[in-house]
Order: C-alpha cells, then sequence, then structure tokens
C-alpha cells in the first residue's frame, strides 16, 4: 500500500515509522524537504500528485482545508490520523484504552488518572496529545492506556468502538482559529463518545452536560466524595480546579477508596500549569504558561487568592478577552499585555482594567516587579499560543522561569 503523510512533526513521523515497519510505501509531505532522511519527502508547494495513493495520513495541525487533503477527498483517497491508526491498533492487542478531552485540563486529568491506577497496583500509560505520540507507545507493555485526545485529533476521527471509558471536562471557547464556530468546536469533542464500545462510560462535567447528546453520567457530584478522603492540610494546599480533575480522574478509574488520600499526595502537576517559580519580598511568581485560552485564564485568576499583575497574550485564538472583565474586576490589578494579539487585549479590557503594552516577556516581567509590593503575585497566564515569539508554551514558561530566577 501506497501512504501519504502530510506533515512531518512528532505525530507525522512516528505515523510514518509505524507504517514503514508494517511494510507499506510511505511517502512525505512537509513544508521543507529536510523534514526526514527516513523517506522521500514531496514540499507541500510542489504540484499535487496522488498517482497509486491508497491512503492520506493526516497531521492533526493540519486543516481539512489543506490543498492536499482537498485533492485527497476528492481523488476519493481516505484520510486518517495518527491518532485513527493508534487505536485500530490498541483494539487489535486487546488493550483497555481510556480517553480524555476538554477545553481545559486533559493533561493534569489524563496524568492523574494515570497515577491514580499506577499506585493501586495496574500498569497504565498516559499518551496522545499529552507527550508522546499514541502511535509511538503502542507497543508498551502498559495493561491500560489514558489517551488525551484534542479537538484536531478528533473531528473527523474514525468512529469504532476501541474506549473502555471516556471524559469531557469542559467546553468553553477555544481553537477558534481552526474551527469556524464554537459550535463545530464542540460537535468536535463529542466525538469521543463515537469511539465508546458498547455499554461503556462517558463522563462529562456538569458544565459540559448541556452540550451532550450521548447518554452521560455527571462526575462532579464525586468531588465531595474525593475531598473526604485528603487530609485537610493537603486539601487546603489545592486549587479548586484540583478537586474537579480529581473526581474526574476518579470517576474513569474508580481506584479502591484507599488509595485516593495517598495517590493524591503523592501526585505531582506537570509544568506550567500555576507552577510557583519564585518568592521575594512578600511577592510570588506564577508561570501558568500552558493557559492558551480565554477560560484558562479565567480559572486562573479564581485560584490565585492575592491581588494579581498579569501577563498575557500571543497569538489569540478567537476568543473574547472581553470575558475576562467580570473575573478581574477588584482582583487584577494590571494586565501588561505582549505578542500579536497585545492591542486585542488592550481594546476589550480599557478602560474597566488598566493595560500596559510590552514588546518582550522580559520586559512584561520587569514592569510587573516594579509595580508590584508585598502580598501581591505576578502571573504568567497569557490565553493565548505563544508561536509568535516562542517554538511553543514550554518555550515560554521557560523562559519565564528564566527571567524570574535570573533578572530578579
Amino acid at each position: 500500500m501506497k501512504v501519504l503523510v502530510l506533515g512531518l512533526g512528532i505525530s507525522g513521523k512516528a505515523a510514518a515509522r509505524y507504517l514503514q515497519e508494517r511494510g507499506e510505501e510511505v511517502i512525505g509531505v512537509d513544508r521543507t524537504a529536510n523534514a526526514s532522511s527516513d523517506m522521500p519527502v514531496l514540499l507541500e508547494s510542489s504540484p499535487i500528485d496522488l498517482q497509486g495513493v491508497d491512503l492520506l495520513v493526516k497531521s492533526p495541525g493540519i486543516p481539512f482545508s489543506h490543498p492536499w487533503v482537498v485533492a485527497a477527498q476528492a481523488h476519493r483517497i481516505p484520510i486518517v490520523g495518527e491518532i485513527d491508526l493508534a487505536l485500530a491498533e490498541l483494539k487489535k492487542k486487546g488493550k483497555t484504552v481510556y480517553g480524555i478531552t476538554g477545553s481545559n485540563g486533559k493533561t493534569t486529568t489524563t496524568l492523574m488518572a494515570t497515577h491514580f491506577l499506577n499506585t493501586c497496583g495496574k500498569t497504565a500509560l498516559a499518551a496522545g496529545n499529552v507527550g508522546l505520540p499514541l502511535i509511538a507507545q503502542i507497543h508498551h507493555e502498559a495493561e491500560v492506556f489514558i489517551v488525551e485526545l484534542s479537538s484536531f485529533q478528533l473531528e473527523r476521527a474514525i468512529e469504532q468502538p476501541v474506549l473502555d471509558g471516556a471524559l469531557i471536562l469542559n467546553l468553553t471557547p477555544n481553537h477558534l482559529d481552526r474551527h469556524p464556530t464554537f459550535q463545530m468546536y464542540v460537535e468536535a469533542k463529542m466525538r469521543i463518545a463515537r469511539l465508546l464500545k458498547e455499554g461503556a462510560p462517558l463522563y462529562v462535567s456538569r458544565q459540559a452536560a448541556s452540550f451532550c447528546p450521548f447518554k452521560h453520567m455527571i462526575f462532579d457530584a464525586l468531588q465531595e466524595k474525593v475531598e473526604t478522603f485528603l487530609s485537610l492540610s493537603y486539601r487546603d494546599s489545592l486549587y479548586p480546579h484540583d478537586l474537579h480533575n480529581a473526581a474526574a480522574a476518579y470517576a474513569l478509574t474508580r481506584i479502591p477508596e484507599d488509595f485516593l488520600d495517598k495517590s493524591m499526595e503523592s501526585f505531582i502537576r506537570p509544568p506550567h500549569r500555576l507552577e510557583f517559580v519564585h518568592a521575594c519580598a512578600g511577592i510570588t511568581y506564577i508561570n501558568d504558561s500552558k493557559a492558551t485560552s480565554v477560560d484558562a485564564v479565567i480559572k486562573a485568576v479564581q485560584a490565585i487568592r492575592t491581588p494579581i499583575l498579569l501577563i498575557a497574550g500571543g497569538v489569540d485564538k478567537g476568543g473574547a478577552f472581553s470575558d475576562w472583565l467580570p473575573y478581574f474586576k477588584d482582583k487584577v490589578l494590571r494586565v501588561f499585555a505582549l505578542g500579536a494579539s497585545a492591542q486585542r487585549i488592550e481594546q476589550e479590557l480599557s478602560p474597566e482594567i488598566n493595560v500596559q503594552r510590552v514588546s518582550s516577556l522580559e520586559e512584561g516581567v520587569q514592569m510587573a516587579s516594579k509595580m508590584a509590593v508585598a502580598g501581591t503575585t505576578v502571573l504568567l497566564s497569557p490565553g493565548c499560543s505563544s508561536y509568535d515569539q516562542f517554538k511553543d508554551y514550554l518555550h515560554r514558561g521557560e523562559t519565564f522561569r528564566q527571567i524570574v530566577k535570573e533578572k530578579l
């Protein structure tokens, strides 16, 4: 079989390796011809040639409006994603697979559910959008695969009964630079239900339930149960959304109650998510670089109890920054706006919120530090993608850490 892999990022390269191991003839298509030395690579700008192609594997970041995808559809060539190949392989192997999606909290909940299972003796592996592509880990000996699924991976996922359970954490406007409407974004997320085995449970939050046309159970009620198994001192140290994520992870995994306290206290939250960086002269510095949506910033502001000097901005994803206004009032002292969205942030928040545009993250940190007094928090919570000034949110968060620790 001749397979075209469109987009040779981490996901595309992993899919290509899998297909080559399976004995398929693989040709890559990428923005640069140097994307891989393991296969012939065509430039995506070159004339489209689909002669003899039996299958197109599309990387999740590539929209269905891409010329190569449109041409494949016109030629009736099947189009799949790396996640479709991986799930089909796990189904064939008879693995237990759980899926997690939502607008915010996916990675933390995926890692938490994996940690819960590992703590009580199950061999579980977090995979998918959480880190390494799922296709690169299908030979892992884990008993259970906990798979984080993005809207890009789900939007036209092949309907196959593979999931033994699924979670939809929340649904708020996100990726509207890719999905033309919020409704289309919601529909992409809802496709996770079409991957469930017959009778497998679908858990959703109370907030997401109104969007869900499928039979489901609401997991929010389990938050109180999770709280009762935690020590008071540990419970007081958690952010509210930590307990919400824990309730979701518990609903999905149903670990014995005796393991809940031990599992929660030994869980380490992934970096760049309300991560403490430094404290000096009573001023706290928090890195929340993973907050790439409007709603994620709201959750960060709600979680922090002190007055905030907020550093935000980057490439906006179509959300309305004006949604921040009721949550910022009397809490956010000033917003330092940077990147491609700085002007929009200023327009949508002013004059209710004092907004100051800055040219770089370093300038934002320095300006916020000058204004900060004891008892305030300097928070990086961008509400935007990072690609105008950084490689990704990891690079942005690491840069913030470095600035705080070296310059202040």
